[in-house]
């Protein structure tokens, strides 16, 4: 065998080596968490949120839109068609903040539909801050507490209510909760 050979059959073996390491690494991680009950417990009631809030999502994602949802969905299309705007454009744009309408004029103007900006844009938002309103919690107190305020604010009528309306309450209370847990 040549010298070549040899390291190349060494470097092979240490790679094979470093890969079940890295595989064993993954396999213990996935097994404490498994073993960590307040992991579960979360990671179990946003399963639970989440289907729930899917369902709900599924049913309601397709009905008509409200006044308020209207205004910042005619802003959102405005800006992705670059269309002539209309003669009350300036009563509407000075009412409404311009943000999330921005973003929902980029994903527009890449091709998303109503449904794909309503789930990646409310949906998952606020199920982003269950997530958060549990660290929060479980930060400042402690784990039950974390739970208690998850739980109360997963299945909060009002919360849900908006959850599935194209307005800016979602991604609000998201960046909310993110900010005061990292800041």
């Amino acid at each position: 065998m040549d010298t070549k050979e040899v390291i190349s059959e060494v470097h092979h073996k240490t790679e094979e080596a470093h890969s079940l390491n890295d595989i064993e690494k993954r396999k213990e991680k996935i097994k404490s968490f498994f073993k960590d009950s307040d992991k579960l417990l979360i990671g179990g009631m946003l399963l639970v949120v989440f289907l729930i809030y899917l369902y709900y999502f599924f049913k309601l994602g397709n009905q008509p839109t409200w006044w308020d949802e209207g205004d910042y969905l005619a802003m959102a299309k405005i800006w992705a068609d670059n269309s002539i705007k209309p003669e009350w454009w300036g009563n509407l744009a000075t009412m409404r903040p311009p943000v999330v309408p921005f973003v929902w004029a980029i994903l527009f103007k890449f091709g998303a539909g109503e449904l794909f900006v309503r789930f990646f844009t409310e949906l998952v938002p606020a199920l982003v801050s269950i997530f958060f309103i549990y660290l929060l919690g479980k930060s400042m107190f402690n784990k039950n507490v974390g739970l208690i305020a998850a739980g109360l604010l997963s299945f909060n009528w009002v919360f849900m209510f908006y959850s599935f309306r194209l307005l800016t309450d979602s991604p609000a209370l998201m960046f909310a909760t993110l900010s005061l847990y990292f800041f």
